[in-house]
């Protein structure tokens, strides 16, 4: 049980630490979700992000308060955030 919890939580920290990605904002959008649980399961609502990064792909991404289209988003490897940038760097 913990042991199991506290293993899936290194993985997602070492992923998220190990991302490298930048991009201009191209949309924001709220998405419905299936959500399984006990009950049968529901739908929630999630506000995405959609980034073009230089090289032309495209990535969605949750969005975080005050994420708006034309902003520019830096991930580097090895840091925790997400740096918002109100365009992109020179």
């Amino acid at each position: 049980g913990v042991g199991v919890a506290a293993l899936i939580s290194l993985i997602f920290i070492f992923k998220m630490l190990y991302e490298n990605y930048e991009g201009e904002i191209i949309e924001v959008k709220e998405e419905t979700y299936y959500v399984s649980d006990d009950d049968g399961g529901s739908t929630e609502k999630r506000l995405v992000a959609i980034i073009q990064m230089p090289n032309g792909k495209t990535k969605k991404l949750p969005a975080m308060k005050g994420y708006e289209v034309g902003n520019y988003l830096q991930k580097k490897r090895g840091e925790a955030s997400v740096k918002l940038l109100p365009r992109k760097p020179l």
